[in-house]
C-alpha cells in the first residue's frame, strides 16, 4: 500500500511522468480500484490521473479494457474477468516504466489464458475476457456464445457474480422484471450470457439455493426472496 512518505514523493511535480499510464498512441490506460478504503481509492485515482491514466469511478462504468485493481489480500470478489494487484501502480512509478501486467495477476484462474495483458491496455489489440471466452479461441462450441438453444452450465463464478450484483446495486426488488437483467447484460456481468438466460437461471435455480452463498446475510437472503416472489 502507499505509505505517507511514498505518497508525498510520488506527488512531487519533478517526479511525475505524465505519460506513464498512456499507450504508445497516446491513449490513457483505464483503471478501476476495488478497494474498501475510500480514501485510499481516491489517492490511487488521483495518482493514476497525474501519471497520464484515467479512472472509472463506478463498477458499472468499467469497459473491456479497464484494469481492475484489488488489494493483494482481497478475496471477496466475483469478477469473471482478470483482476490485478494494486501495488502494480507504485511499482510502475518506482520503475519509471509500464511493467508486465501479467506479473500482478490476482485471480490465478486467468494464468492459463495465454493473453499478454499489455495487448489490452497498451497495444489495444484485445480486451479482457473471462476464461470461457478464452477457450472460444480454440473451441468451436464456445464460439457460439449467446446462440439461442445453446446451453452451458453456469459456473460458480457466474452465479456469485449475479448474486453480488443484485446485492451490490441494492437491486433486490422486482427481480422478475427485465430491467435488472438487461443492466447485467449491459455491464457484462456474465459475458457469455444473455439477460434472459441469467434471469431464468436465477429464478429456476439460484433463488432456491441462496443458502449456498455464504457471504449473504439472512436479511439479504430474505430481501432477494421477497424481490423474486
Amino acid at each position: 500500500m502507499l505509505g505517507k512518505l511514498d505518497w508525498e514523493r510520488y506527488m512531487l511535480k519533478e517526479n511525475i511522468l505524465a505519460a506513464l499510464f498512456k499507450s504508445h498512441k497516446g491513449h490513457a490506460i483505464s483503471f478501476y480500484f476495488q478497494l474498501e478504503d475510500d480514501g485510499l481509492k481516491q489517492k490511487y485515482e488521483d495518482l493514476v490521473e497525474m501519471y497520464g491514466g484515467r479512472c472509472d469511478k463506478l463498477l458499472e462504468d468499467i469497459h473491456p479494457r479497464t484494469v481492475v485493481m484489488v488489494e493483494v489480500d482481497y478475496t471477496n470478489y466475483a469478477f469473471s474477468r482478470p483482476v490485478f494487484k494494486v501495488n502494480y501502480i507504485q511499482d510502475c512509478i518506482n520503475a519509471s516504466e509500464l511493467l508486465p501486467l501479467t506479473d500482478y495477476l490476482h485471480n490465478k484462474l486467468h494464468k492459463y489464458c495465454g493473453l499478454d495483458f499489455l495487448d489490452v491496455i497498451y497495444h489495444r489489440t484485445s480486451i479482457f475476457k473471462d476464461p470461457t471466452n478464452y477457450q472460444s479461441q480454440v473451441s468451436p462450441v464456445a464460439k457460439q456464445d449467446k446462440t439461442p438453444g445453446l446451453r452451458q452450465r453456469f459456473s460458480q463464478a457466474e452465479k456469485v457474480a449475479i448474486i453480488k450484483f443484485i446485492i451490490g446495486k441494492n437491486e433486490t426488488s422486482n427481480l422478475k422484471d427485465d430491467r435488472i437483467w438487461l443492466k447485467m447484460e449491459k455491464y457484462n456481468i456474465c459475458p457469455k450470457r444473455t439477460y434472459q438466460s441469467m434471469k431464468t437461471h436465477f429464478l429456476k435455480y439460484l433463488i432456491h439455493n441462496l443458502h449456498k452463498f455464504d457471504f449473504l446475510t439472512n436479511k439479504q437472503k430474505q430481501a432477494i426472496r421477497e424481490g423474486a416472489s
